[in-house]
């Protein structure tokens, strides 16, 4: 059963799908926290109750993306998945299913690295998106684990390491495409998502014990 959300959780989101529908369609650099007030037709000093500045409301909705995507990694069961190589294959199409059907999210994803501070990093929130994104990385390591374990992974590899190499890579890679794919399905005359396949198919032949 949903609970039902108290007016300040009702307000808090209302900011969050606003921003993030303005950071979207207008740019983060071209929105403000009285543009999102005036929207939602509150207070400007509503919004900074909630927000002391855009970066933190940025840094709220990324961490609540991925809270989404610990969510839905948590629930892959890979019944069908013999082997920790075919475990490991299984997680990243689970990625790219997620990544190409939210194709906003990961741009929003792509915005953080260049706009948030070192003073907002320090904040207790950021510890919160820590926590969520390295459970993709800890989803992944325990399978190559498995992988090497059972001898369909090298094992000359090191597991916690290449995780977050791999997770790394295909986010950012899926971000960029997502950013820009408009331009660059014209430059490459190529449907740009192919690439993030491709890429995932390489990452993990070098991972495959042959």
């Amino acid at each position: 059963m949903n609970m039902k959300l108290t007016k300040s959780e009702k307000t808090r989101l209302n900011i969050k799908k606003v921003a993030s529908s303005r950071f979207i369609s207008l740019g983060y650099d071209q929105t403000t926290l009285a543009d999102i007030a005036n929207e939602l037709d509150i207070d400007r000093r509503t919004t900074y109750r909630y927000y002391s500045n855009k970066q933190v409301l940025l840094l709220d909705i990324v961490t609540d993306i991925f809270k989404d995507f610990a969510t839905y990694l948590r629930e892959t069961t890979f019944e069908d998945c013999r082997y920790g190589f075919m475990q490991v294959s299984y997680l990243l199409d689970k990625y790219n299913e997620f990544y190409s059907s939210n194709l906003d999210k990961l741009i929003l994803i792509g915005m953080m690295d260049s706009k948030l501070s070192s003073e907002v990093r320090s904040l207790d929130i950021y510890q919160d998106f820590i926590t969520y994104t390295q459970v993709p990385d800890q989803l992944l390591e325990a399978l190559m684990i498995k992988g090497i374990e059972d001898g369909s992974i090298k094992n000359d590899i090191n597991a916690s390491l290449t995780a977050i190499t791999i997770n790394n890579a295909l986010l950012s890679l899926s971000s960029r495409m997502a950013m820009y794919a408009e331009n660059l399905d014209v430059e490459q005359n190529i449907d740009s998502w192919v690439i993030v396949e491709e890429h995932s198919k390489l990452l993990l032949e070098s991972i495959k014990n042959d």
